[in-house]
Formats: C-alpha cells, sequence, structure tokens
C-alpha cells in the first residue's frame, strides 16, 4: 500500500531540499566541463574532439563554451527560482 503524505509543508521543503542539491551539482560540473574544454583548447585541440568527447556536435561545442573560453569565466547555471506563491499550493 502506498505512503499516504498527510505533511504537504514537509514534502515541499524536502523536494526544494533536492532541487537546490541538483542545482549545486548542476553549478560545479559546469565549472569542471569549461576547465577542461579550456584547458584543452589551450592545448590545441579542435572543437570537433572536444564536442565529441562531450556527446555534441563541433557548431554544439563551439556554440557553448567559445566565448567562455575566451572570456576566461564559465557559463554557470543559475539557481533555480523558487516557485510563484501561486505554485506553492497544497500537494495533492
Amino acid at each position: 500500500m502506498a505512503e499516504v503524505v498527510t505533511d504537504n509543508e514537509a514534502a515541499r521543503t524536502e523536494l526544494r531540499a533536492l532541487a537546490e542539491r541538483r542545482a549545486t551539482v548542476e553549478r560545479r560540473l559546469a565549472v569542471r566541463e569549461f576547465e577542461a574544454v579550456a584547458r584543452y583548447r589551450r592545448l590545441g585541440v579542435p572543437w570537433g574532439v572536444i564536442g565529441a568527447g562531450l556527446g555534441m556536435t563541433k557548431q554544439s561545442a563551439h556554440e557553448r563554451w567559445a566565448a567562455s573560453v575566451r572570456a576566461g569565466r564559465p557559463p554557470i547555471p543559475e539557481p533555480p527560482a523558487s516557485p510563484p506563491v501561486a505554485e506553492q499550493g497544497a500537494l495533492p
């Protein structure tokens, strides 16, 4: 039998904490990816090889990282915003 959630606030709090943890991991991963891409570009590795290593095309890799590599700073994803009050209603 499925567990019945009676404490919507506890569920909301736990899920929000998980979303924040996921955002933190995604930001750290973005920095690590940037560092690797920037290092390999400095070593002369072509965008096609970088893209293939990351499971994307040469063009996608270039579009995603070229400006950041030139600027010397990673494209950090923004943390998720808290949902608007209207979306914070009770869970079913």
